[in-house]
């Protein structure tokens, strides 16, 4: 369940991203990604997504676009992978209509805000 801790982060170009942290308890490193879905600029939308959790977990992301039915609301993600790239492949249930019928897309950038046992 969600729990109504906020707080604020900008990406390097400025936009501010909403955070909401959950207060369930996790096994293991709990990691807080800073997503930048760069594939999705071919609809002309800039999209940015704040994961926690673990990396095979679902976990809770807030997402910050423009022009998206979803925007600004909770919705859980899927971290599939992490290639040595630092790539995420990343599950959106609500983007499957869009991106194929499981929904998964390749995540360009991926910045850790925060790493901790």
């Amino acid at each position: 369940s969600m729990c109504n801790e906020k707080s604020e982060i900008r990406t390097s170009a400025g936009l501010q991203v909403d955070v909401w942290t959950t207060e369930q308890a996790s096994v293991g490193r709990e990691r807080l990604y800073l997503l930048a879905v760069e594939q999705l600029q071919a609809w002309g939308v800039g999209w940015v997504a704040v994961f926690r959790g673990i990396e095979g977990m679902t976990g809770d992301v807030r997402h910050s676009g423009w022009g998206w039915p979803w925007q600004r609301r909770s919705t859980p993600i899927r971290v599939m992978a992490l290639d040595k790239q630092d790539n995420l492949a990343v599950h959106l249930p609500e983007l499957s209509a869009m991106v194929g019928s499981q929904g998964a897309v390749m995540v360009q950038s991926v910045a850790l805000v925060e790493d901790r046992e």
